[in-house]
């Protein structure tokens, strides 16, 4: 079984076999392996890690670790960013106005409910940092395209399915584009 900690609600604890932290495409292609062999894999971006002895050994006797879900600086920096932009652009287009109730607090990194997987596939010119290329064309494979929010690099702060429906447009003109020039 493979868990994506961002998809974890913050503070949520899970216990896992294995744990690759700062993934990346190596990292997920590590993940694959692990879990067609019936491991339970955890990729973690941010957060932490600990083993913990009250936790169950995995089938080879090894302690299984304890994952602390949590958000980072640049995660809260994003969040609150976002919001800040949205309140000035509804301001400026007239149609109203956006009050942000942070009362000092912190921003709901994950709130349940909005979970969405992101960066599995990443998108990168560079093969060894990405899975597709800026076509969303699987590096190394000619006729192979994936078009969803696996390819993105990282994650907004708003549901991001409308980025998908402008990707998966992207993807179709190009693919005509493509079409149109190998029938000739």
């Amino acid at each position: 079984m493979l868990i994506d900690a961002r998809t974890l609600p913050t503070g949520e604890t899970i216990e896992t076999e294995i744990c690759i932290v700062s993934a990346g495409p190596a990292g997920n292609t590590l993940a694959r392996e692990f879990t067609s062999a019936d491991f339970r894999v955890c990729l973690l971006e941010s957060g932490g890690l600990e083993f913990d002895p009250n936790t169950h050994r995995d089938r080879l006797g090894r302690q299984k670790v304890k994952l602390h879900w949590c958000g980072n600086d640049i995660d809260i920096h994003t969040i609150k960013r976002s919001q800040d932009i949205l309140k000035e652009e509804i301001a400026r287009s007239g149609i109203g106005q956006l009050e942000i109730d942070r009362d000092g607090n912190q921003p709901e990194l994950i709130h349940p409910g909005t979970h969405h997987h992101m960066g599995t596939t990443r998108m990168h010119d560079d093969p060894t940092q990405g899975v597709v290329d800026r076509n969303c064309q699987v590096h190394g494979i000619s006729n192979l395209f994936i078009a969803g929010s696996s390819v993105f690099p990282t994650g907004g702060y708003a549901n991001p399915t409308l980025s998908i429906v402008a990707l998966a447009i992207r993807l179709a003109d190009h693919l005509k584009k493509l079409m149109t020039s190998q029938a000739v």
